[in-house]
C-alpha cells in the first residue's frame, strides 16, 4: 500500500511541474505593491470624517420619525375614544351569572380577538389600578429555606419507625447467629 502511494505522489508531482510556456506568461503579471506603512494611521482613521449620515438623510430622518410618531398619536386617540366602551363590554362579561366560567373566557377571547391592541391596554390599565394581590408587609420572620423534615410514625424521621424483626405470628424473632461469629479466638499479646 504504501508503495501505491509513493508511486502516485511521484507521478503527481511530475504533472504538476510547471511547463517553460507557463513561466514566460508569468512575467506578465505585475506584482502587487505592499502597502507602506504609516505611522499616523490611527489619527488618520480616526480622524477621518464619518461616511455614514448627511444632513440631508438627517433631516428625512426626522421627517419620517415625525411622521411616525402622528400615527402613534392617532392609534392613541382612538385606544382611549373605545376604551369606555370595552371596559361596559368586559363588565357585562363578567358579571353576567348566567354563563359558566368556561363560557365568560370564551367571550373574553372573542373580544381581545376582534381589538387586540384595545383589550391589551385595557389590561394594562387594570394592571395599574387594581390593588396588588398578596402580602402588603413583610414577614415577621424569613421562609426556611426547606422545609422541615417532620417524623412519622413513631418518630424515626419521614420514614416511620425502624422495622422490628418479628416472626410469623407477630412474635418477637430471636436472632441467630452462626457458630463461626460467636467463637471467641484469644488474642496473642
Amino acid at each position: 500500500m504504501r508503495r501505491v502511494l509513493f508511486v502516485l505522489a511521484l507521478a503527481g508531482a511530475v504533472l504538476c511541474e510547471p511547463s517553460e510556456e507557463l513561466s514566460s506568461s508569468d512575467s506578465d503579471v505585475q506584482e502587487l505593491e505592499e502597502p507602506q506603512k504609516d505611522k499616523d494611521t490611527k489619527k488618520a482613521y480616526f480622524t477621518a470624517p464619518y461616511p455614514g449620515i448627511t444632513v440631508s438623510a438627517f433631516f428625512v430622518v426626522q421627517e419620517e420619525f415625525k411622521k411616525m410618531m402622528e400615527e402613534v398619536k392617532q392609534d392613541v386617540r382612538e385606544i382611549l375614544i373605545e376604551l369606555p366602551k370595552a371596559l361596559l363590554n368586559r363588565t357585562r362579561i363578567i358579571e353576567d351569572e348566567k354563563l359558566s366560567h368556561k363560557e365568560k373566557h370564551e367571550a373574553m377571547l372573542k373580544l381581545v380577538k376582534q381589538n387586540p391592541k384595545l383589550y391589551l391596554a385595557l389590561k394594562a390599565i387594570f394592571h395599574i389600578v387594581r390593588p396588588r394581590r398578596g402580602r402588603h408587609f413583610p414577614r415577621p420572620f424569613p421562609r426556611r429555606p426547606f422545609p422541615l423534615l417532620r417524623p412519622g410514625k413513631g418518630g424515626r424521621g419521614p420514614r416511620g419507625p425502624r422495622p422490628e424483626k418479628r416472626g410469623l405470628k407477630g412474635e418477637r424473632r430471636e436472632e441467630t447467629k452462626t457458630e463461626e461469629l460467636k467463637k471467641v479466638v484469644p488474642v496473642k499479646a
